[in-house]
């Protein structure tokens, strides 16, 4: 009971209507301040450990044992029937497991064998594994004897200072652990995992609750590949790649738990249930992600209220956890928020977006139909899984006719908010959509969140630049991808109290896929998409882009063209398909956004018109040629990752050679990417979570009667 999982427990659990019984081998423990009742044990690997409890739990009449420490754990095994017979019931793993747990060797066997992502281990004196590497003690347990190296020689010299240890490959990343239980019959009743943002002494003392469906999924198979029963904790590393691997689980509740205690899942209590045969009410493991807490210590001061037996909880814990900033970042409750889609690529950013926010809010698409090809967006919504309470069907009347086409959307709007009376709109970017519901939504006093708000092109006969102006004077909330769309709204005036950055979503369908920058050698040719009304409806500059195909045909092949619809009618329209034929190039349809990754990856250039996959190339270090004047994605010029090009054969293929000379292909390793961290999101769940931000976005009338008037 003396570490601070058992503090943890206790005072959890004295919230509640139970009489707890803190017992240690330490006299005066923290454990013993907060419980009403103590006693003194030995340690677990004593031999009178199991007789000593079999008293404790028949004097006091315990009902359920809540074992804390691995060595308890492993020795109540032998005595579960006795405790059954006093009417004492304990949630426990079967030795094996136990043993694969308490061995970090034995653990990562268990992971190569089946299948699950482990980093290579190998033990002292054995052939290093890929370098970089950490040595640490094979039955240890938190940070003590863990040391890293950078050479060979080093980890061979530390791992024979240790004969009892392992050697590993050094993860890259950011760590995490999960928090799980696993009832009687082997299956995960939950689990959360919570990222390890302050570790002290190899304890988690702050951390932020996510979810992340891929991971959890290798938790479940781990679990039942070591058939285990009982609470536990994993932990991992999760790579910038979004790959991820696991390098320790401990048979027992975690010193973190705090975290996913008041995350809200109620895991102490799951186990309680679970240790009787009871049910576990669902609502009690209902957590939120993004739930950030700290954990941290304060002195307990003597008196009354802090003597233990006295019955009452301390008043000043010797262990406390809150939410950082919770009197500012209060949860909120369950909310319906309707999001509207009507793209291919809002529907490839928002796909993520959309799974978090369902965790912890009614999440209800509408599917606006911008495509005048249906199967484009039907297409994707398959690809992606979303399946959209309503479906509009474009009107070819006002199909690209400008402000006929926002009419008939925005009329459409006002329907869909009146039938579904959401507390919120979602928007995306800059298509139609986006204005339609934002005068909806100011006429039905909606507030409208923007998601990748403060884009700017400058361009005043840019539709999408219109979209964007039109978002942000009637946006309640503005979502910026990064910190320059953030100062752009700052400095049109718009509150920053109402602007959060959260990255652009776009990188998150990347991360989750593991879609990572191919190695140089393994890139060939030019990618080329284009299909902006502005390039391929006038016939001289479609015509340009088709001598731009036949000429990086010949000086920077292989050329891959995916034709997009729009672009493909246009080709057909000024006589121009047969041209595009004899270039050589590979001529495809629109491709499945995973192949389309695919190609992007493998390419040494991108040549293109489009907004969206200049964010892409950045993530994927594939340097980006952008046929226009201007861009509202500056972060990648400004990184060097894209090159502004005038729509004229002998400009974009001089720009192409530029970003594929040898000097600037060997830079690209080193530029990062600018767009996001790939966890948009993630993000954007926890700003949705806080109250303070809806109460921030609520509509209200302004009152200047006092006499007042408003700043400039």
């Amino acid at each position: 009971m003396g570490g601070p999982a058992g503090t943890a427990i206790v005072e959890h659990l004295r919230t509640g209507p139970h009489r707890v019984l803190a017992a240690d081998t330490e006299p005066d423990t923290a454990g013993h301040r907060l419980a009403g009742a103590q006693a003194l044990l030995p340690r677990g690997t004593h031999p009178s450990y199991g007789a000593e409890v079999l008293r404790l739990v028949e004097a006091h009449r315990i009902e359920v044992i809540v074992p804390t420490v691995a060595e308890e754990v492993a020795a109540l095994h032998d005595h579960v029937e006795p405790l059954l017979d006093l009417g004492c019931h304990v949630l426990i793993p079967e030795p094996r497991a136990v043993t694969a747990c308490s061995d970090k060797y034995a653990f990562a066997r268990v992971c190569a064998e089946n299948g699950i992502p482990v980093p290579e281990t190998v033990l002292a004196g054995e052939p290093a594994p890929q370098g970089p590497w950490i040595v640490k003690p094979r039955h240890g347990r938190g940070s003590r004897g863990v040391f890293p190296a950078d050479t060979a020689a080093e980890a061979a010299r530390l791992a024979g200072n240790a004969p009892d240890s392992i050697v590993q490959t050094r993860l890259a990343g950011r760590e995490f652990t999960v928090d799980l239980l696993c009832g009687p019959d082997g299956e995960v009743v939950v689990q959360v995992p919570r990222w390890r943002e302050q570790v002290r002494g190899g304890i988690s003392s702050a951390g932020t609750a996510f979810r992340m469906p891929e991971l959890e999924a290798q938790v479940e198979l781990l679990v039942k590949a070591l058939e285990f029963r009982g609470a536990a904790n994993v932990q991992g590393c999760l790579a910038e790649d979004g790959s991820f691997a696991f390098f320790e689980m401990n048979p027992r509740f975690s010193g973190g738990l705090p975290i996913s205690l008041l995350a809200g899942a109620d895991i102490v209590g799951a186990y309680i249930a679970l240790a009787l045969g009871q049910p576990v009410p669902k609502e009690s493991l209902a957590w939120e992600p993004g739930r950030r807490v700290v954990r941290y210590l304060t002195q307990a001061a003597p008196g009354p209220t802090s003597t233990p037996g006295s019955g009452e909880p301390p008043r000043n814990a010797d262990l406390l956890a809150r939410a950082a900033g919770e009197e500012d970042h209060r949860p909120v409750g369950r909310r319906r928020i309707l999001v509207p889609l009507g793209t291919r690529p809002e529907i490839i950013k928002l796909a993520p977006v959309l799974m978090g926010l369902s965790a912890i809010h009614d999440i209800r698409v509408v599917f606006t139909g911008q495509h005048t090809t249906a199967a484009l967006g039907d297409d994707m919504l398959t690809e992606f899984g979303i399946d959209p309470i309503e479906r509009w069907t474009p009107d070819p009347r006002t199909a690209g006719s400008g402000a006929e086409s926002l009419g008939a959307l925005t009329s459409k709007a006002a329907g869909s908010l009146r039938r579904h009376r959401p507390d919120a709109v979602l928007v995306l970017g800059d298509t139609y959509t986006v204005p339609a519901f934002c005068l909806a939504g100011v006429a039905a006093q909606v507030p409208v969140v923007h998601l990748e708000a403060g884009l700017r092109s400058y361009n005043p006969l840019s539709r999408e630049e219109a979209n964007r102006r039109v978002a942000a004077s009637l946006a309640a909330l503005h979502l910026a991808p990064t910190e320059r769309a953030a100062a752009v709204l700052r400095g049109e005036g718009i509150p920053a109290e109402r602007i959060q950055v959260v990255g652009n979503p776009v990188l998150d369908a990347l991360r989750s896929r593991g879609v990572l920058a191919a190695p140089v050698s393994e890139r060939r040719g030019v990618l080329i998409t284009v299909h902006r009304p502005t390039t391929v409806d006038v016939p001289e500059r479609l015509a340009e882009v088709v001598r731009t195909v036949e000429r990086l045909s010949r000086e920077a092949g292989p050329v891959v063209f995916p034709v997009h619809p729009r672009t493909a009618d246009r080709l057909r329209a000024f006589g121009l398909e047969e041209q595009l034929a004899a270039t050589g190039a590979e001529i495809l349809a629109p491709l499945p956004y995973t192949d389309l990754l695919r190609r992007l990856r493998h390419s040494q250039v991108v040549v293109t018109d489009s907004g969206g996959l200049q964010e892409e190339a950045a993530w994927l270090r594939v340097p980006a040629v952008v046929m226009r004047g201007s861009t509202p994605r500056w972060e990648g010029v400004e990184a060097g990752l894209a090159r502004l090009s005038p729509v004229e054969h002998g400009a974009v293929c001089e720009a192409v050679a530029e970003v594929t000379a040898p000097r600037f292909v060997a830079r690209l390793a080193s530029l990062e990417c600018p767009y996001g961290d790939g966890r948009t999101a993630e993000h954007t769940a926890r700003v949705l979570g806080r109250s303070d931000v809806w109460e921030r976005m609520s509509l209200r009338e302004p009152d200047f009667t006092d006499g007042q008037v408003p700043a400039i």
